[in-house]
């Protein structure tokens, strides 16, 4: 079990649009190292996509958590906040 084969396989199904599958194999990433911020943003990315911009926030934050350093994703949460709160 090697997470990054499940975070390249999520990649080919994101491009795929194959979102669902996408961000499931973004979530076995996870579960194998819990670490892998890259599959976090992935998720959210994928959430977004399907329309649920809740679990999208939630994936971006915990990106955020585990690197702080990425700007584009605090503009993003940022973003779906600032729209979560107009609803």
């Amino acid at each position: 079990w090697i997470a990054e084969g499940w975070n390249q396989r999520a990649i080919a199904h994101f491009a795929l649009e194959h979102f669902e599958d996408a961000a499931n194999d973004c979530h076995q990433t996870l579960e194998l190292n819990a670490y892998h911020f890259g599959a976090a943003v992935g998720m959210g990315h994928c959430y977004l996509e399907m329309d649920d911009p809740f679990a999208a926030l939630e994936c971006f934050r915990r990106a955020l958590n585990l690197n702080p350093d990425l700007e584009e994703v605090r503009v993003q949460v940022d973003y779906i906040q600032r729209q979560l709160e107009g609803k």
